[in-house]
């Protein structure tokens, strides 16, 4: 036999009426017992009573893992919320209280009017909530703790029903809840979003970053990282958000990468440039040495002397250097020479020397006579430097210039038509060239050389 006790005392708090159920009631430090012929049952009156669904096992609350009414030893509590009409801001009325006791699956527990029935007046809405106690002291907090054994807390709700209030503040509801369309309910693990567990924090002078992809603590749909494995990541520390993604939502980890650069740009310069003079003064020389840095791609580099500008006559070293971001430089060298008019002479000779292969007999004797002539004006003590003639032997130069050219003009009319024509009208503008620069140079040197013989009688 099991007896509603909330029931009963709002019915009726007389001693005539409990000696009709046969039941004695005794009282001691606020607490009533029960005794009946089948059952003895000691519920702690809490203050304003109890509120529990009907006083048997017509309504339990089920465990959704065991598909069996919650037992006492499943560890979970229920607490009655209300809130008011229209709103979905349900607070807590009363205390928790343990599920199973003194029935397994029975909710008891809660507060109520003093008064011995709920009076009318404005009604509310009630629901009866139910966790396991492991995971918190609330339903609340049980639904958002992490999982404990692999899986959420239990959790369950009743359906809402709406009840005349107590005059209490927070409002009460009437003790029996059943009345009132109170059914049973099942409570489901809570399903919380897929774990994932990244990688620790690394650090790499690669740009382009490898990790290994993240774990998952559950069966996940899809796991994804941002930005992905492989990508090229910029110098400074960079944040990976990783995605787990499964029916029951979606969980993040994040790690960091941190890009370090110490590798020196890659520069590339020319191994040299050799360029003819345009006057006296030496000739314009453009270039354009080129570097790649590992992190940046390419990178700016800076040349002394700077590319476009006059090379003197001689040979000049240009020192070219590139820097990148993190401060890491590298330099190369290379050589710019101009070829002022010996310079030409002596070129011009190497190339006959390869022009005149496969030549006839007579090109042959045209040609060594043009190449012995040409010899014969770069004696060394002929020449100052490049440009300059010594003075007692300028005509000896120029006589044997003039006729290396004009052999060469002979080996044209000889080959008219011929495919090696134009080289030989190059070899001998070249020398045409050079001819006439010794020979300006000779004319504003004159004044010069005059004033010194002058001076020295």
């Amino acid at each position: 036999m099991s007896l509603d006790l909330s029931y009963m005392i709002a019915k009726d708090r007389g001693s005539s009426f409990l000696s009709r159920i046969g039941a004695t009631f005794s009282y001691q430090a606020k607490r009533w017992c029960i005794l009946a012929t089948a059952a003895l049952s000691c519920l702690n009156l809490l203050g304003q009573g109890t509120v529990h669904f009907g006083g048997d096992n017509s309504t339990p609350i089920i465990n959704g893992l065991t598909r069996s009414p919650v037992a006492a030893s499943d560890g979970i509590k229920a607490a009655l919320y209300w809130s008011p009409i229209g709103t979905t801001n349900f607070r807590p009325l009363g205390a928790p209280v343990n599920v199973g006791i003194p029935l397994p699956g029975v909710f008891v527990g809660g507060a109520r009017s003093t008064d011995p029935a709920t009076p009318g007046g404005e009604k509310a809405q009630f629901q009866v909530r139910a966790w396991e106690a492991a995971y918190g002291a609330s339903h609340e907090e049980a639904a958002s703790a992490p999982a404990q054994g692999g899986r959420g807390a239990l959790i369950g709700k009743s359906s809402i029903l709406v009840m005349p209030t107590g005059n209490a503040t927070p409002p009460t509801p009437p003790t029996l809840l059943t009345a009132y369309g109170l059914e049973s309910f099942v409570m489901q693990p809570v399903q919380l979003p897929p774990s994932i567990v990244c990688p620790p924090d690394f650090s790499t002078n690669q740009p382009i970053v490898n990790y290994s992809p993240p774990v998952p603590g559950d069966v996940v749909d899809v796991v994804f990282c941002m930005p992905p494995s492989g990508s090229t990541l910029p110098v400074g520390t960079n944040v990976i958000v990783c995605t787990a993604s499964s029916a029951s939502g979606t969980n993040q980890c994040s790690f960091r990468v941190t890009v370090t650069d110490t590798e020196p740009p890659l520069i590339n310069c020319p191994t040299g440039i050799k360029i003819e003079f345009r006057d006296a003064s030496g000739a314009h020389v453009t270039f354009a040495p080129t570097a790649i840095d590992s992190q940046e791609g390419v990178v700016l580099v800076t040349c002394l002397p700077v590319s476009g500008a006059i090379f003197p006559i001689g040979t000049t070293a240009v020192v070219c250097a590139a820097a990148d971001a993190s401060g890491n430089s590298s330099s190369c060298r290379f050589s710019v020479t101009v070829l002022g008019a010996r310079g030409i002479i002596e070129d011009v000779l190497a190339d006959l020397a390869v022009a005149g292969q496969g030549s006839d007999p007579r090109e042959k004797r045209w040609l060594k006579r043009a190449m012995g002539r040409l010899s014969l004006s770069l004696a060394p003590a002929l020449w100052v430097d490049q440009i300059h003639l010594a003075t007692k032997h300028d005509k000896q130069v120029f006589l044997n210039l003039g006729l290396a050219i004009q052999d060469l003009r002979e080996i044209i009319r000889h080959e008219r038509g011929s495919v090696q024509l134009p080289v030989w009208q190059s070899l001998i503008a070249r020398l045409t060239k050079a001819e006439r620069l010794l020979a300006s140079v000779q004319i504003e040197d004159r004044p010069k050389h005059a004033q010194k013989v002058e001076k020295s009688s």
